[in-house]
């Protein structure tokens, strides 16, 4: 991977622009600066390891990047909160699967059309 590969600046551009656009879509009512920082430091994160080490194949890749953001943005929801109530951190934990379930169908989408657009590359 070099970081002035245009492939791999666009692949991070899909997945920062999913990565927000759930978020916002399940925060729009109490959305904030810090809400954009940690989903776009989250996808960059995982697009860095996705595009590193799984992008041998397409389903391998969107999954590793779903895993891995879905992973990145619980560790930095939660370790903020980890002195609150027992409530708060459950609805937390709500707040993550329930984020983890509607990206899914956004990532292997965005990959797709990825793949597509690095062909022509």
């Amino acid at each position: 991977m070099i970081l002035t590969d245009k492939r791999f600046w666009i692949f991070v551009a899909f997945e920062a622009f999913v990565s927000v656009g759930t978020g916002y879509s399940m925060l729009y009512m109490e959305w904030d600066i810090y809400y954009t920082f940690i989903f776009l430091l989250c996808s960059l994160l995982s697009g860095f390891i996705a595009f590193k080490w799984f992008r041998k194949s397409i389903i391998r890749l969107s999954l590793s990047v779903w895993i891995a953001n879905s992973l990145s943005v619980a560790i930095c929801f939660l370790l903020p909160n980890l002195n609150k109530s027992t409530t708060h951190s459950d609805y937390l934990i709500l707040f993550l699967i329930m984020y983890s379930l509607i990206s899914i169908i956004p990532y292997i989408v965005v990959t797709k059309i990825y793949s597509l657009i690095s062909k022509r590359l």
